[in-house]
């Protein structure tokens, strides 16, 4: 049966109440207690249904005509805004003045549930900037505990709880109020199919996820709406620090979806780097047989996480696990199609030696960062330098005042290979974003051209200088010239050093010795100085 249309709008949207005052309006949003204890008659001066007469005006707006009407206080208190806010809501929100936010609460306990037009309670303003004080004081100093866990089962219209909100906004200490009050909020679904648990483990906020494990262990066997538990997010996730914490229990480390799959799946199907964690060699003997036992686990499907990560294309998790199995090609297990992983894709030289390729790390992130932003700083000098060269134009023909000089030609190219190799730096710093299995080696290759173009940037500088200084002061050109060109090399040996030592941390792999660093550094910067010095007489 159709429900009528009124009904339907009550509930969709929140009750209509007297329209707030406007002096009460700004003594709400300013915290001031003296005149909201006046008006609304909270203890101990004033007690209920004493009749006041009040200007009821636009709180939204400033030229409007007052209104004379006899209202009881009890109805005052619960005015609201034209958008719904009622004391409650513009004290909390505003974290103005708690003590009076709980006097009004006292004197009419249903504020607590009154939405607002967003279908938002005070507990969920209260939630949203972290208002723990207020919400430590409803629950311990309410009438009725009762009262604070109904209004906690509330939603606003994106289907949130004042709990959701404390999630996606990283309000720990909040969180850990609402556990103690009602652990089970955090298992309520959103519109989006999300629990406040899950929501949590998504945003990654390890702290806060280990405190509610603490208030309620069962959490980490909780299966979400998707079929994955908490330890299959965390994996997806790529938080190896979660996964080790869920991996002390047994129990819940092997814990499988209702495909079937278990953490090893998820590692293969999402590129994570979790599964290093747990095949590296050192880790205890019994987490070691766990991993045996689960890395060529079959799904429902017959799917082994090697067969996954063939589907996605993830050589680097195929390589870890084809290591882990020994390379034993009679542990491959065929699916239910018959099918065996095809192992042969895999390079065995690059992918089963000890310094097998990781997938990025959130370190390999920041050096990649790094060093496109050094990168695209040095194109454009390079470039702006293209178009404002020493010496400056010829206003008759507008050919380089000093083009015909030497040190000008070797200016032109040593600017042109700054320009050049900055420039592919930051296409190679692209591709190791868009790529996984060559993200070292596109990393690699844009550290040693971003390297090569600073260097080159430097010599540009000296010589730059020396032509605008040498007509006024010839000795102090040749010192500048000198000074740039001996500072390039051992500059960038050390530079170059210390961006191979991260990229050793971040991927666990060693390029090159750091005596062929040496070698490697001497060689570029002599070619470099005979392509500049060399084509400059042609």
């Amino acid at each position: 049966m159709a429900m009528s249309s009124s009904h339907q709008n009550n509930e969709i949207f929140p009750e209509l109440r007297p329209v707030m005052p406007a002096d009460l309006f700004r003594a709400a949003i300013k915290g001031d207690s003296a005149v909201l204890i006046h008006r609304l008659g909270l203890p101990p001066e004033a007690r209920d249904e004493i009749q006041v007469t009040i200007e009821v005006a636009d709180p939204d707006s400033h030229n409007t005509e007052p209104e004379h009407r006899t209202v009881v206080q009890s109805e005052l208190i619960g005015s609201a805004t034209h958008s719904g806010e009622n004391f409650l809501h513009l004290l909390y929100a505003g974290r103005k003045n708690n003590k009076l936010a709980m006097k009004i609460f006292k004197k009419d306990t249903s504020l607590l549930k009154a939405r607002n037009n967003k279908l938002e309670t005070p507990l969920h303003c209260a939630s949203h900037v972290g208002n723990v004080e207020a919400i430590r004081d409803l629950i311990r100093h309410a009438p009725d505990p009762q009262i604070v866990k109904d209004a906690l089962g509330e939603t606003n219209e994106n289907g949130d709880t004042a709990f959701h909100l404390a999630a996606k906004n990283n309000q720990i200490d909040v969180v850990v109020e609402f556990m103690n009050l009602d652990a089970k909020a955090a298992h309520k679904e959103n519109k989006q199919g999300f629990s406040s648990w899950y929501i949590v483990l998504r945003e990654g906020n390890n702290s806060m996820v280990k405190t509610m494990l603490e208030v309620d262990p069962d959490l980490a066997v909780t299966q979400f709406s998707d079929g994955t538990f908490p330890i299959h997010v965390a994996t997806s996730m790529n938080n190896k620090e979660l996964v080790v914490h869920f991996w002390k229990e047994p129990d819940d480390a092997k814990l499988l979806d209702r495909r079937g799959r278990n953490l090893f799946h998820f590692a293969a199907e999402h590129n994570s780097s979790v599964i290093y964690a747990l095949t590296r060699d050192g880790i205890k003997p019994e987490i070691s047989k766990m991993v045996d036992e689960m890395i060529n686990a079959r799904d429902y499907e017959g799917n082994t996480p090697l067969h996954i990560a063939e589907m996605k294309g993830h050589r680097w998790i195929m390589s870890r696990i084809w290591d882990k199995l020994k390379n034993d090609r009679e542990k491959l297990l065929p699916n239910q199609k018959g099918k065996k992983p095809y192992i042969d894709v895999i390079d065995q030289q690059r992918y089963t030696n000890k310094n097998v390729i990781k997938p990025p790390s959130s370190k390999s992130l920041e050096i990649n960062q790094v060093i496109g932003l050094g990168a695209v700083f040095i194109t454009t000098l390079a470039f702006g330098a293209a178009f404002t060269i020493p010496g400056g134009y010829n206003t008759a023909d507008g050919t380089p005042v000093l083009g015909r000089r030497y040190m000008f030609k070797a200016f032109v190219l040593a600017n042109t290979l700054a320009f050049v190799q900055a420039f592919s730096s930051v296409c190679y710093v692209v591709v190791g974003n868009a790529t996984t299995v060559r993200t070292f080696k596109a990393l690699f290759n844009a550290e040693c051209l971003f390297i090569s173009a600073a260097r080159c940037m430097l010599v540009a500088f000296g010589l730059g200088s020396y032509m605008t200084l040498a007509g006024v002061t010839l000795p102090i050109a040749i010192i500048v010239l000198i000074v740039t060109l001996s500072v390039a090399l051992p500059t960038n040996v050390i530079l170059h050093m210390v961006v191979e030592e991260s990229l050793e941390r971040a991927f666990k792999w060693t390029t090159l010795s750091k005596t062929r660093y040496l070698v490697f550094e001497m060689t570029t910067y002599a070619l470099i100085f005979l392509f500049i010095f060399c084509l400059a007489f042609l």
